[in-house]
């Protein structure tokens, strides 16, 4: 694993970035670099994420953290996709001393329909991987085997998709990838739909605006999403 950081000072919360299935570090370098000028101290992992279980990836990431943070200092964490199962993972089996807020951007708590349709045609060995096959929508699949949310987390949804391309796979409003009803998760204290796509949305400016203002307040502002 790799791991980029941007300290802002020796007191200030920790933000700890996650992307998603497939992409890398560089997918999240605009939240890395607008949090951190906001006076976060930002820890932007790159994990192997179509390699390794969603299980052992957290616990490397926990491990990570543990060289990596000042325990007397709040840590925040910011997800894409599949990163915010692995989140979810890491929080439930290696809890973090002064936890503070957690912003998912489409997490597929309930299963991705994607990595259902993967799992029946023919795609490349790199796609067949463990930690897709986990998020699928099956009740037997990882997603479904994770306990309850017991921390303040926001989810950001997303619901701009390919059109007929995902009419077959989906059957409700979703984001190309994930649908809206699998990112909801009970326990969660706010969500908001924003007009983007599932692969772009990590590069929208007003996706990390409504991320910064959960942070900083434990809510989204609604009255600004409902505009976008």
């Amino acid at each position: 694993m790799k791991i980029r950081e941007r300290v802002a000072s020796e007191t200030s919360d920790y933000v700890v970035l996650l992307h998603g299935f497939n992409d890398t570090h560089r997918h999240m370098l605009l939240f890395e670099k607008r949090l951190n000028s906001q006076g976060y101290h930002v820890l932007n992992i790159d994990y192997p994420s179509h390699q390794l279980t969603i299980e052992r990836t957290a616990q490397e990431v926990a491990a990570i953290l543990d060289q990596k943070i000042d325990r007397t200092r709040p840590v925040h964490f910011v997800t894409h996709s599949m990163g915010g199962v692995v989140t979810r993972c890491l929080l439930e089996r290696h809890p973090q001393p002064n936890l503070g807020r957690v912003v998912m951007m489409s997490p597929p708590h309930h299963g991705s329909e994607w990595a259902d349709l993967a799992s029946k045609i023919n795609i490349p060995d790199q796609l067949r991987s463990k930690p897709l096959k986990e998020i699928r929508t099956s009740p037997d699949s990882f997603v479904h085997q994770l306990g309850e949310i017991d921390y303040e987390l926001g989810i950001i949804g997303a619901n701009r998709h390919f059109g007929t391309l995902t009419s077959p796979v989906f059957s409700g409003e979703n984001d190309g990838v994930v649908s809206i009803d699998s990112m909801k998760v009970n326990g969660m204290k706010d969500f908001i739909v924003l007009r983007k796509l599932h692969v772009t949305m990590v590069f929208s400016p007003k996706v990390i605006k409504q991320t910064t203002h959960f942070l900083q307040h434990g809510q989204f502002d609604h009255p600004t999403a409902a505009m976008l």
